[in-house]
């Protein structure tokens, strides 16, 4: 019985953990997988924890900086009097 509660708990751990937390900041599971092991290995149990928000805060400040900015151009006005809308 323990060793199938330890199978289980390494299951959930290794496997479900990741999908769960990649769905909620929006990274692929094994990137989350190997963040965590490389914050782990950096800087023990604080690196494991601070690991996966900086994975986001990264992830989220790549995509803002390389999303095209909008059009910022003001309007053109009427070519022509003719165009304009009459004010009645």
């Amino acid at each position: 019985v323990a060793i199938a509660i330890v199978v289980l708990v390494q299951l959930e751990a290794h496997l479900l953990q990741p999908v769960i937390m990649s769905r909620s900041v929006e990274l692929h599971p094994l990137a989350i997988a190997l963040v965590v092991v490389t914050g782990t290995l950096l800087a023990g149990i604080p690196g494991a924890f601070i690991a996966v928000p900086f994975a986001a805060f990264i992830n989220t400040t790549t995509r803002a900086l390389r999303a095209p900015l909008p059009d910022e151009s003001p309007p053109s006005p009427p070519a022509d009097e003719a165009d304009a809308v009459p004010a009645t």
